[in-house]
């Protein structure tokens, strides 16, 4: 109850307020005399929220974000500050920066939401007992560049000389992205020294040796898509061996040396069907070109009807060997 004194014009006021909905009913005692006044209603308190967005699409790289924005405001379009603000998305896709939050002094409060996978998303957002639904959100891929290059398009099949693979991926802004995983592989030789996601240039290498002869084909997985790089061609190395049966022979044109000469390829092993050329600067070879067996062993034979020494040579490809000089008396009468 509240007291007061007329004024000079026999008057008296009192404001009446209230935070609870319904219908009040004041009287005022005067003189002696109960006096009630008009019934005053109370109607609740009108919100009006509203939620936007400030882009509908945005990057599936965990980090573009899309920023909701929830306004409250009062019946008399005014802000309404410190209520409740609850948020909710509305499918297994994208991340919400936060669940709860408080409508500032603009009578506004913000979340963003991030996605890893592409897809549509949209979230919920709850304030003063009315759900909202925010405008739908579209995360799309990444617009990535990548590029494979090597180094070398020959290397020898001795696991030793090596190529190195370079991975480039870049933005639509062409700069370097890092963090990139790589997957690598090879139809042939071995792969090692492999960085698996791109470093601060948005690069990722791999080098590969071979003991094989042939075509390698490296192919990178990156970012949904493979590369292919260009075509390593892997070019056999042999060692070769040597040998004769013996250092002379009569000159009579029937008495033989006998060259032996044994191929293997780099890892060691016999190379078979590898074609010889023999040559000689002195006497008659029994053939000027073969094919090694299943053991990468050819033998040729020299003979010769004049005295003199000779040199037999051997060439595989790019790779030759000399035997050693061997002497060709003259042959003895009966």
């Amino acid at each position: 109850a509240q007291s007061g004194t007329t004024d000079a014009n026999g008057q008296v006021t009192v404001t009446l307020t209230s935070t609870t909905a319904g219908s009040a009913t004041v009287t005022a005692t005067a003189a002696g005399q109960n006096l009630t006044a008009p019934v005053v209603t109370f109607s609740a308190e009108v919100f009006t929220p509203t939620v936007t967005v400030d882009k509908t699409t945005a990057i599936a790289d965990g980090t573009d974000a899309a920023t909701y924005t929830l306004t409250l405001k009062d019946s008399n379009n005014q802000p309404v500050a410190g209520q409740a603000v609850s948020w909710s998305i509305n499918n297994d896709l994208g991340t919400l920066s936060a669940q709860d939050g408080i409508t500032d002094a603009n009578g506004q409060a913000q979340v963003k939401v991030t996605a890893t996978r592409t897809g549509t998303t949209s979230a919920t957002v709850n304030v003063v007992g009315k759900d909202l639904v925010t405008p739908s959100v579209t995360f799309t891929p990444e617009a990535f560049t990548a590029s494979i290059t090597v180094d070398k398009t020959t290397a020898k099949a001795d696991s030793s000389e090596v190529a190195t693979y370079t991975v480039t991926i870049t933005n639509a802004a062409n700069q370097p992205v890092s963090g990139k995983n790589i997957t690598w592989n090879t139809n042939l030789g071995t792969l090692y020294l492999s960085s698996w996601t791109t470093d601060a240039n948005g690069q990722a290498q791999v080098k590969l040796y071979s003991n094989t002869a042939g075509p390698a084909t490296v192919t990178a997985n990156v970012v949904d898509q493979t590369l292919t790089a260009p075509v390593v061609q892997f070019t056999a190395v042999y060692n070769l061996i040597i040998d004769f049966d013996k250092r002379s022979a009569a000159a009579n044109g029937l008495d033989k040396v006998t060259f032996t000469l044994t191929v293997t390829s780099g890892n060691g092993q016999p190379a078979a069907g590898v074609t010889v050329n023999w040559s000689t600067d002195f006497g008659n070879l029994s053939s000027v070109t073969g094919v090694t067996d299943a053991n990468g062993v050819l033998t040729v034979t020299i003979s010769n009807t004049q005295t003199g020494s000779a040199h037999v040579v051997a060439t595989v490809g790019d790779k030759t060997i000399n035997a050693s000089e061997v002497t060709f008396f003259a042959p003895v009468s009966p």
